[in-house]
Order: structure tokens, then C-alpha cells, then sequence
């Protein structure tokens, strides 16, 4: 899928489902999740459990907890 295409496809429905009067935060994930579906079909949810793990276990990431 082309850049352009994914762009319009995330802002038309992101602005489709304001337009709706679903809140923000509801309209941008239901408009983000639609175009991940789309683009990477349903591999995606194999897939985005690893990586919130990856994203948790990060040595990198614990400096910000530890610092405040």
C-alpha cells in the first residue's frame, strides 16, 4: 500500500468517525487499527503481543522509570 493512500485512509476515517461523535481517543484507534488490519492483514495480531513484550523488556527503556 502506497504512503498517500495510507495517509488518506487514516485521516478520512479518523475524521469519518469525529464526524460520528465517537471521542478522539476512540476514533483514532478504531482508524489506526482498521489501516494496520488493511495493511498487514491479520498477522497483525500474532504479531502485536511480541511486541509489547519486546517494547516492555527493553534495558534502554528502564532508565526512565528509574530516573524520576
Amino acid at each position: 500500500m502506497e504512503l498517500w493512500l495510507t495517509l488518506i485512509l487514516l485521516l478520512g476515517g479518523f475524521l469519518f468517525l469525529l464526524f460520528l461523535g465517537l471521542p478522539v481517543y476512540l476514533s483514532f484507534f478504531a482508524a489506526n487499527l482498521v489501516v494496520l488490519i488493511i495493511h498487514s492483514g491479520t498477522r497483525t495480531f500474532s504479531l502485536m503481543p511480541v511486541s509489547m513484550f519486546d517494547s516492555l523488556n527493553s534495558f534502554i527503556m528502564l532508565a526512565a522509570p528509574l530516573f524520576m
